[in-house]
C-alpha cells in the first residue's frame, strides 16, 4: 500500500509504503513491513528542464502531494465533492493544508493555464493508489509530455524499488540474527 501524507511526528511531507510480511513457516501474514521516504527526494525527480512543464503525483482523489512546482502542492486537480474533501481533511493525512482546488483540472486531454494550452498525460503507477500526471505546453507537442511522463514513472519506480529492496534485506538480516 502507498500512502502519501504529512508525518504526524516529524510534520514533514512523506510517502509511506507497507506490505505484508510472511515468515517461512506461515501461510498468512505475520506482520507488516513499512517504511517512509521524505517527499524531497521524490520531488527532486520531478524537476524538469522545461520551466513551463508541470509533473506531479496525486492521490486517487486528485490531491497533489508531489509536483515540479510547489504552487500545486496539496491542491486538488480532479473534481472532488465537498463532502469527500471534508472526509480527507478529518483524517489529517495532509496536516493543516486547506486542500483547495488548483487553477486547472485534469479531467480533459488539454487544459488552459496562465495563457497557455497544455497537453495532459496521466496514469496510475502499477499496483498502487497513486497517479502521475504531466502537463506540457501544446506548442512543444504531446510527444514530449508522454516521454517526460514515461521517464519520470520509470525513475520513480526504480528509486522506490531500490529503497524497498534495501529495507527488506535489512529486515531479513535482522530476522536471521534473531533466529
Amino acid at each position: 500500500y502507498v500512502y502519501p501524507g504529512i508525518g504526524k511526528n516529524l510534520r514533514t511531507p512523506r510517502i509511506f509504503f507497507s506490505a505484508p510480511h510472511y515468515s517461512s513457516r506461515a501461510t498468512t501474514p505475520t506482520g507488516i513491513v513499512g517504511l517512509s521516504v521524505g517527499m524531497d527526494k521524490i520531488a527532486s525527480l520531478l524537476v524538469t528542464s522545461n520551466p513551463h512543464a508541470i509533473l506531479g503525483l496525486m492521490t486517487e482523489d486528485g490531491v497533489v502531494f508531489a509536483a515540479s512546482s510547489p504552487a500545486y502542492l496539496y491542491k486538488t486537480v480532479l473534481p472532488v465533492s465537498a463532502a469527500r474533501l471534508d472526509e480527507i481533511r478529518k483524517t489529517r493525512q495532509f496536516g493543516d493544508e486547506p486542500l483547495e482546488a488548483a487553477s486547472f483540472q485534469l479531467d480533459n486531454e488539454r487544459v488552459d493555464l496562465d495563457s497557455r494550452r497544455y497537453f495532459v498525460t496521466r496514469g496510475r503507477l502499477n499496483d498502487t493508489n497513486v497517479e502521475y500526471f504531466s502537463l506540457y505546453p501544446e506548442n512543444q507537442g504531446a510527444y514530449y509530455g508522454f516521454i517526460g511522463a514515461v521517464a519520470f514513472v520509470y525513475l520513480l519506480i526504480v528509486y522506490l524499488g531500490f529503497r524497498l529492496a534495501a529495507t527488506l534485506m535489512q529486515l531479513k538480516e535482522q530476522q536471521r540474527i534473531l533466529h
